[in-house]
């Protein structure tokens, strides 16, 4: 896995990732599940977005209002009932293959196993991932793979302490 260096001009680049994370996270508010809202964006090589996706039932379910892992803690290791599609998945599942080779990927928390598999899997150069109480299996999963992926964490506090940009309020406004 490569390192998360910033080189010069990384600030610039950083705040700009700050902003995606944003959306990222307006994203995730799109959920029906009231145990977690994850978002995730895709962004191609040249910093276009190509793809969304946030957490949730298959298209079609009948009962959007259960949740079968409603009483497990956040991260329940060990307890990986499928009752939902994570947003990393969707955002792969809705996006166009071709244009997100050597791209960004932008999630609102720490992938699963699963998820960082498929990330890997995906094509894409770069991934930022928020910090939260989850596990971090899925970027352990990343190291032990030897993912020739960049992988930059932000931390919460940067994400809110932070404005966007105009384009990506513009962003922020279309999904709201």
């Amino acid at each position: 896995m490569a390192a998360s260096v910033f080189g010069p001009g990384s600030r610039d680049r950083r705040e700009k990732l700050i902003g995606w994370m944003r959306v990222a996270l307006e994203i995730g508010r799109h959920t029906r599940c009231r145990r977690a809202a994850y978002g995730s964006v895709i962004l191609d090589a040249g910093g276009r977005v190509v793809s969304t996706g946030f957490n949730g039932k298959p298209r079609g379910s009948c009962n959007d209002e259960v949740c079968y892992r409603a009483d497990l803690p956040r991260g329940a290791g060990g307890v990986k009932r499928k009752c939902c599609l994570h947003s990393e998945q969707n955002a792969l599942i809705f996006g166009n293959f071709s244009e997100y080779q050597g791209g960004t990927m932008i999630v609102s928390g720490q992938p699963c196993e699963d998820c960082a598999l498929l990330i890997m899997q995906s094509g894409v150069a770069t991934l930022v991932v928020l910090e939260d109480d989850r596990p971090r299996d899925g970027l352990a999963v990343l190291a032990e793979y030897g993912a020739d992926l960049e992988v930059i964490e932000l931390t919460r506090a940067e994400v809110e302490g932070k404005s966007c940009s105009p384009r990506e309020e513009s962003a922020l406004e279309l999904i709201r």
